[in-house]
């Protein structure tokens, strides 16, 4: 049986209110009144097709990645860790990564 999420009252997935907490206050500390943002930009699924049309390569996102008034993190699955050290060496911009 199939339920259509778009009829579901009530959240489909909660997080765990006091880990998000903690997180939230963590990062606040850092960014000084700026702006968290999330980012991810990779797909990942067995439809390869699909999968290209969710993706997107960092550079890309270099103009809305340079906003000054916000702070990126790192919200993508997988290690991307070589990626986004290329990334910051070419462009000068930082996506922080997240640590639980």
């Amino acid at each position: 049986m199939k339920i259509a999420l778009s009829r579901v009252k009530q959240p489909y997935l909660t997080a765990c209110a006091n880990g998000s907490a903690k997180i939230k206050k963590r990062y606040q500390k850092l960014v000084d009144g700026r702006m968290l943002v999330g980012i991810s930009w990779q797909s990942t699924g067995i439809n390869q097709r699909q999968t290209l049309l969710k993706s997107t390569i960092l550079e890309d996102w270099t103009s809305i990645l340079s906003q000054q008034d916000c702070y990126f993190i790192n919200l993508q699955y997988g290690d991307v860790k070589e990626g986004l050290a290329q990334f910051q060496q070419q462009t000068h911009l930082m996506i922080i990564r997240m640590r639980r």
